[in-house]
Protein backbone atom coordinates (compact mmCIF):
# COMPACT_ATOMS: atom_id res chain seq x y z
CA UNK A 1 0.00 0.00 0.00
CA UNK A 2 1.49 3.46 -1.30
CA UNK A 3 1.43 5.95 1.55
CA UNK A 4 2.00 9.36 1.30
CA UNK A 5 3.66 11.84 4.21
CA UNK A 6 1.27 14.76 4.88
CA UNK A 7 3.04 17.79 6.06
CA UNK A 8 1.76 20.72 8.76
CA UNK A 9 2.49 24.51 8.01
CA UNK A 10 2.44 24.59 11.68
CA UNK A 11 4.19 22.18 13.12
CA UNK A 12 7.34 19.87 12.43
CA UNK A 13 4.49 17.33 12.46
CA UNK A 14 3.58 14.75 9.71
CA UNK A 15 0.94 12.25 9.33
CA UNK A 16 0.68 9.50 6.76
CA UNK A 17 -2.25 8.87 4.60
CA UNK A 18 -2.93 6.00 2.18
CA UNK A 19 -1.81 7.84 -1.44
CA UNK A 20 -5.05 7.44 -3.24
CA UNK A 21 -6.88 9.04 -0.75
CA UNK A 22 -4.76 12.26 -0.81
CA UNK A 23 -4.85 12.02 -4.74
CA UNK A 24 -8.63 12.41 -4.21
CA UNK A 25 -8.99 14.97 -2.12
CA UNK A 26 -5.88 17.10 -3.75
CA UNK A 27 -7.67 16.79 -6.81
CA UNK A 28 -11.09 17.46 -5.13
CA UNK A 29 -9.82 20.74 -3.97
CA UNK A 30 -7.77 21.99 -6.44
CA UNK A 31 -10.94 21.51 -8.63
CA UNK A 32 -13.24 23.34 -6.43
CA UNK A 33 -10.59 26.25 -6.51
CA UNK A 34 -9.96 26.23 -10.26
CA UNK A 35 -13.33 27.12 -10.25
CA UNK A 36 -14.52 29.26 -7.78
CA UNK A 37 -11.00 30.70 -7.03
CA UNK A 38 -11.23 31.07 -3.11
CA UNK A 39 -13.37 29.25 -0.81
CA UNK A 40 -14.51 29.31 3.06
CA UNK A 41 -12.59 26.59 5.09
CA UNK A 42 -16.40 25.92 6.34
CA UNK A 43 -18.18 25.35 2.73
CA UNK A 44 -14.86 23.22 1.79
CA UNK A 45 -15.68 20.76 4.58
CA UNK A 46 -19.16 20.38 3.98
CA UNK A 47 -18.99 19.89 -0.11
CA UNK A 48 -16.49 17.55 1.15
CA UNK A 49 -18.73 15.44 2.98
CA UNK A 50 -21.12 15.62 0.25
CA UNK A 51 -19.10 14.99 -2.34
CA UNK A 52 -19.98 11.19 -3.90
CA UNK A 53 -16.06 10.43 -4.33
CA UNK A 54 -15.19 11.18 -0.63
CA UNK A 55 -17.65 8.91 0.93
CA UNK A 56 -15.61 5.88 0.78
CA UNK A 57 -13.00 8.22 2.98
CA UNK A 58 -13.44 7.52 6.72
CA UNK A 59 -13.12 10.61 8.39
CA UNK A 60 -13.58 12.59 5.51
CA UNK A 61 -13.40 16.04 7.04
CA UNK A 62 -9.81 15.04 8.94
CA UNK A 63 -8.45 14.06 5.88
CA UNK A 64 -9.64 16.74 4.19
CA UNK A 65 -8.12 19.29 6.83
CA UNK A 66 -4.43 17.03 6.57
CA UNK A 67 -4.21 17.96 2.52
CA UNK A 68 -5.16 21.37 3.35
CA UNK A 69 -2.57 21.81 5.65
CA UNK A 70 -0.03 19.89 3.72
CA UNK A 71 -1.19 22.13 0.44
CA UNK A 72 -0.52 25.37 2.41
CA UNK A 73 2.66 23.82 4.00
CA UNK A 74 3.72 23.12 0.00
CA UNK A 75 2.32 26.65 -0.85
CA UNK A 76 0.28 25.33 -3.55
CA UNK A 77 -2.74 26.91 -1.66
CA UNK A 78 -2.94 30.55 0.60
CA UNK A 79 -5.25 30.54 3.77
CA UNK A 80 -6.14 34.08 4.75
CA UNK A 81 -7.00 33.74 8.73
CA UNK A 82 -9.40 36.60 9.87
CA UNK A 83 -8.18 38.85 12.32
CA UNK A 84 -10.89 38.28 15.13
CA UNK A 85 -11.45 34.42 14.21
CA UNK A 86 -8.84 32.18 13.25
CA UNK A 87 -11.24 29.44 12.46
CA UNK A 88 -12.76 31.43 9.28
CA UNK A 89 -10.28 30.52 6.88
CA UNK A 90 -10.62 31.31 3.33
CA UNK A 91 -8.43 29.55 0.80
CA UNK A 92 -7.16 30.34 -2.59
CA UNK A 93 -4.53 29.03 -5.21
CA UNK A 94 -0.83 30.09 -4.25
CA UNK A 95 1.38 28.17 -7.05
CA UNK A 96 -0.20 25.57 -8.37
CA UNK A 97 0.80 25.00 -11.50
CA UNK A 98 4.91 24.35 -10.09
CA UNK A 99 2.87 22.04 -7.66
CA UNK A 100 0.96 20.16 -11.02
CA UNK A 101 4.14 19.75 -12.74
CA UNK A 102 5.04 17.37 -9.43
CA UNK A 103 1.80 16.40 -8.30
CA UNK A 104 2.38 12.52 -9.09
CA UNK A 105 6.61 12.31 -8.07
CA UNK A 106 7.86 10.90 -5.52
CA UNK A 107 8.74 13.11 -2.13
Amino acid sequence: MNMKVVLNPHTRGTVKMKSETYFKITSFILGLLKMEKQIVLLDLLQRAEQAILLHAVSDAKWHVLKVKQDLEARKVIKVIRDRHEDSLQTIRLHHYKEFERRLYTAE
